[in-house]
This record gives C-alpha cells, sequence and structure tokens, in this order.
C-alpha cells in the first residue's frame, strides 16, 4: 500500500507545472507559444534562459521535495526500503509532470 502512497505523493507533487506559473508571472499563457508544451524547452524558447533555468530548477526541485516527503513518512515502517520509496516518488513525479490533471492531462 505504501507503493501506491508514494506514487500518489508523487502525482500531486508534478502536478504543480513551474513552466505554467512562470509564464503566467510573465503575463502569457506558455502553452499558446512555441511548441505549445508547458516544459522547459518551451520556456527557455519563448521566455529566456533565465526562465528556462528556474523552469529545470523548479521541476528538479518538485521531484526532490516528493522523494523526501515519502522518505520522511515510509522510512520508520520500511526501512529496508530506502531507495525503493524514492523511487516510487519519483516515478509518480514524472507521471504527474507529463500528464498534469490540473491542466486537463495535457
Amino acid at each position: 500500500m505504501f507503493r501506491l502512497w508514494c506514487i500518489l505523493i508523487g502525482y500531486v507533487c508534478g502536478n504543480i507545472s513551474v513552466a505554467y506559473i512562470v509564464g503566467r508571472v510573465r503575463g502569457i499563457d506558455i502553452r499558446e507559444y512555441g511548441s505549445g508544451n508547458a516544459g522547459t524547452t518551451n520556456a527557455l524558447r519563448v521566455l529566456g534562459r533565465r526562465a528556462g533555468a528556474i523552469v529545470l530548477a523548479g521541476d528538479l526541485l518538485k521531484c526532490f521535495f516528493a522523494m523526501i516527503v515519502c522518505w520522511l513518512v515510509f522510512k520508520g515502517n520500511h526501512p529496508d526500503m530506502k531507495y525503493l520509496i524514492r523511487i516510487y516518488a519519483a516515478a509518480g513525479t514524472i507521471r504527474g509532470h507529463d500528464y498534469p490533471a490540473i491542466l486537463k492531462f495535457r
């Protein structure tokens, strides 16, 4: 059951679209420009290097955050599975990043 929780926690963290947020701060919807993708590459092309670096750092941090949260929550119950807990959290974050429910799975 802890595996499902790790994936779910990762998915929720992955739903945070940093490129979309940075685009909104700059006054645009990043999905309407460039390739139409709310990702680091499109943010780099449309918004510039600094925004691309911010998006990349934010995407890395959301995965790191999900792994740390899952590890802190489940390390006491499953001390022998410390790496597996992080892998499940990272897999959930990747799923949430690729198919965010907040942005209608696009």
